[in-house]
């Protein structure tokens, strides 16, 4: 019996360093080519330039955390739906899901959902054709 608990007690060690080594040694400062436009309390919109240098494209992300199954990605896609339809800011695109952690880290998983808008790129070329969003660069 004392031999089991310490075979347990052994694997659990080797699992947690592991979980520590994917989540704290691995992780590396991200690059980044995008500038937050807007942060609200739930989601925040950014805008990436292309690496053609052309127009910027601005989108809304939404962060969660945990593992990103089809039906959590489906409730995360539904709910930036109503939160950016709610802030009146229309969508142009398809929803994308970003999972930027190794499929074996269990803890402090990182994963969003963008969405292209359409309605601010008319704020971003000079035009204030809709207050409701204050675009500072």
């Amino acid at each position: 019996m004392k031999t089991r608990i310490i075979i347990i007690l052994i694997f659990i060690g080797f699992f947690m360093a592991f979980q520590l080594y994917l989540g704290i040694f691995r992780s590396s400062p991200v690059q980044s080519n995008y500038k937050v436009v807007r942060a609200y309390d739930e989601f925040e919109i950014r805008s990436y330039t292309p690496l053609t240098g052309s127009v910027n494209n601005l989108v809304a992300v939404l962060k969660f955390g945990g593992y990103a199954s089809p039906r959590v990605v489906q409730f995360y896609n539904d709910k930036l739906e109503t939160i950016l339809f709610q802030n009146a800011i229309s969508q142009s695109g398809d929803f994308h899901c970003l999972q930027y952690n190794s499929p074996y880290q269990i803890v402090g998983r990182s994963n969003e959902i963008l969405v292209g808008i359409g309605a601010m790129h008319n704020l971003v070329a000079g035009s204030t054709t809709n207050s409701a969003i204050d675009v500072t660069f």
